[in-house]
């Protein structure tokens, strides 16, 4: 997973992404089962949508119950649009 020595170094590294990079560690950080809330913090506002292979895994993850707790509740308790779109899928 990623290594960061302060929010400002995670930022700096999310801001280097494409948004397909993001749109993978989104998902990644979801089903990742060690608590990503910190990378899920800074990450999540700055995708500005999810591609459509990482959107049908994340269904398929929902599905199938394979998103950690943790991450997801840290996910729903934000107020950004990936937020949104995980309410929309119905986890």
């Amino acid at each position: 997973m990623i290594t960061y020595s302060s929010r400002d170094d995670l930022n700096n590294f999310i801001a280097t992404l494409s948004n397909d990079e993001k749109s993978e560690l989104f998902v990644y950080t979801l089903y990742d089962n060690r608590d990503n809330t910190k990378v899920l913090e800074c990450l999540a506002p700055a995708i500005s949508s999810l591609n459509s292979r990482d959107t049908q895994t994340l269904s398929t993850l929902g599905n199938s119950h394979q998103i950690n707790d943790v991450n997801y509740a840290a996910i729903c308790s934000m107020n950004c649009k990936m937020a949104q779109v995980m309410s929309m899928l119905g986890f």
